[in-house]
Protein backbone atom coordinates (compact mmCIF):
# COMPACT_ATOMS: atom_id res chain seq x y z
CA UNK A 1 0.00 0.00 0.00
CA UNK A 2 1.34 3.33 -0.82
CA UNK A 3 0.30 6.52 0.27
CA UNK A 4 0.09 10.42 -0.36
CA UNK A 5 -0.64 12.41 2.66
CA UNK A 6 -1.36 16.20 2.55
CA UNK A 7 0.98 16.79 5.54
CA UNK A 8 -0.63 19.57 7.44
CA UNK A 9 -4.03 17.86 7.66
CA UNK A 10 -3.12 14.03 7.82
CA UNK A 11 -5.29 13.41 4.83
CA UNK A 12 -4.86 10.55 2.44
CA UNK A 13 -4.84 12.11 -1.05
CA UNK A 14 -4.43 8.82 -3.04
CA UNK A 15 -3.84 5.15 -2.63
CA UNK A 16 -2.03 2.64 -4.51
CA UNK A 17 -2.21 -0.92 -3.88
CA UNK A 18 0.14 -3.36 -5.48
CA UNK A 19 1.27 -6.61 -5.40
CA UNK A 20 4.51 -7.68 -3.06
CA UNK A 21 6.23 -8.80 -6.02
CA UNK A 22 6.80 -5.14 -7.69
CA UNK A 23 9.68 -3.14 -6.56
CA UNK A 24 8.37 -0.12 -4.48
CA UNK A 25 9.80 2.79 -6.67
CA UNK A 26 6.89 1.58 -9.36
CA UNK A 27 4.10 3.39 -8.59
CA UNK A 28 5.66 6.69 -6.78
CA UNK A 29 4.97 8.69 -9.55
CA UNK A 30 1.03 7.60 -9.71
CA UNK A 31 0.94 9.55 -6.02
CA UNK A 32 2.06 12.96 -7.07
CA UNK A 33 -0.53 15.26 -8.09
CA UNK A 34 0.42 17.82 -9.78
CA UNK A 35 -0.29 20.81 -6.79
CA UNK A 36 2.28 19.74 -4.05
CA UNK A 37 4.53 22.16 -3.57
CA UNK A 38 7.16 19.34 -1.53
CA UNK A 39 7.00 15.95 -2.36
CA UNK A 40 8.52 14.08 0.89
CA UNK A 41 9.53 10.24 0.77
CA UNK A 42 11.73 7.21 1.65
CA UNK A 43 14.76 5.92 0.17
CA UNK A 44 12.67 3.02 -1.49
CA UNK A 45 11.34 5.83 -3.83
CA UNK A 46 14.79 8.09 -4.64
CA UNK A 47 15.37 7.93 -7.98
CA UNK A 48 17.34 10.29 -10.33
CA UNK A 49 14.97 10.68 -12.83
CA UNK A 50 12.43 11.08 -10.32
CA UNK A 51 14.44 14.05 -8.92
CA UNK A 52 15.11 16.02 -11.71
CA UNK A 53 11.23 15.83 -12.87
CA UNK A 54 9.62 16.84 -9.18
CA UNK A 55 12.68 19.91 -10.12
CA UNK A 56 11.50 20.34 -13.09
CA UNK A 57 7.72 21.12 -11.91
CA UNK A 58 8.84 23.23 -9.53
CA UNK A 59 8.47 20.37 -6.64
CA UNK A 60 10.25 20.20 -3.54
CA UNK A 61 12.51 17.25 -3.75
CA UNK A 62 12.14 15.86 -0.14
CA UNK A 63 13.39 11.93 -1.42
CA UNK A 64 15.62 10.96 1.33
CA UNK A 65 18.69 9.69 -0.08
CA UNK A 66 19.47 6.15 -0.61
CA UNK A 67 23.16 4.67 -0.83
CA UNK A 68 24.67 2.61 -3.60
CA UNK A 69 26.68 0.00 -3.52
CA UNK A 70 30.04 1.24 -3.16
CA UNK A 71 29.03 5.14 -2.61
CA UNK A 72 27.99 5.59 0.65
CA UNK A 73 26.28 8.51 1.61
CA UNK A 74 27.90 11.83 2.37
CA UNK A 75 27.79 14.20 5.59
CA UNK A 76 25.68 16.20 3.82
CA UNK A 77 23.00 13.64 2.74
CA UNK A 78 23.24 11.79 5.67
CA UNK A 79 22.20 15.34 7.52
CA UNK A 80 19.31 15.64 4.70
CA UNK A 81 17.59 12.54 5.95
CA UNK A 82 17.73 13.13 9.36
CA UNK A 83 15.76 16.48 8.46
CA UNK A 84 13.55 14.46 6.21
CA UNK A 85 12.42 11.87 8.62
CA UNK A 86 10.96 14.40 11.03
CA UNK A 87 8.63 15.80 8.24
CA UNK A 88 7.66 12.20 6.99
CA UNK A 89 5.87 11.47 10.22
CA UNK A 90 2.77 11.83 8.92
CA UNK A 91 2.41 9.31 6.42
CA UNK A 92 4.00 6.71 9.00
CA UNK A 93 1.23 8.28 11.29
CA UNK A 94 -1.28 6.91 8.80
CA UNK A 95 -0.12 3.68 8.82
CA UNK A 96 0.23 3.68 12.71
CA UNK A 97 -3.55 4.72 12.98
CA UNK A 98 -4.88 1.91 9.91
CA UNK A 99 -2.78 -0.94 11.77
CA UNK A 100 -4.12 0.16 15.45
CA UNK A 101 -7.17 1.01 14.59
CA UNK A 102 -8.65 -0.23 12.02
CA UNK A 103 -6.75 -4.03 12.42
CA UNK A 104 -4.68 -3.78 8.80
CA UNK A 105 -1.91 -5.62 10.35
CA UNK A 106 -2.40 -8.08 7.70
CA UNK A 107 -4.82 -8.13 4.85
CA UNK A 108 -8.01 -10.21 5.21
CA UNK A 109 -8.65 -11.63 1.97
CA UNK A 110 -6.77 -13.19 -0.50
CA UNK A 111 -5.80 -11.41 -4.27
CA UNK A 112 -5.33 -7.75 -4.94
CA UNK A 113 -9.16 -6.53 -6.36
CA UNK A 114 -10.70 -7.72 -2.45
CA UNK A 115 -7.28 -5.87 -0.17
CA UNK A 116 -7.76 -3.19 -2.50
CA UNK A 117 -11.15 -2.34 -1.80
CA UNK A 118 -10.77 -3.20 2.21
CA UNK A 119 -7.46 -1.22 2.20
CA UNK A 120 -9.36 1.63 0.28
CA UNK A 121 -12.74 1.89 2.51
CA UNK A 122 -10.26 1.95 5.15
CA UNK A 123 -8.52 5.21 4.12
CA UNK A 124 -12.02 6.73 3.35
CA UNK A 125 -13.36 6.29 6.57
CA UNK A 126 -10.28 7.65 8.28
CA UNK A 127 -10.31 10.65 6.02
CA UNK A 128 -14.15 11.29 7.50
CA UNK A 129 -13.30 11.26 10.47
CA UNK A 130 -9.86 13.16 10.47
CA UNK A 131 -12.27 16.18 8.22
CA UNK A 132 -14.64 15.87 11.17
CA UNK A 133 -12.30 16.67 13.59
CA UNK A 134 -10.68 19.46 11.21
CA UNK A 135 -13.89 21.33 10.36
CA UNK A 136 -14.37 21.28 14.50
CA UNK A 137 -11.59 23.46 14.54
Amino acid sequence: MHTAVDRKTNIVRRVIIIRANINDTTPADGLIMGDEQAVYADKAYDKRSRRKALECRGIFTGLMHRPNPGYPLTRKQTAFNKRISKLRAPVEHVFGILKMHYRLRRTRYIGLTRTAVQMTLAVMAMNIKRSLVLAKT
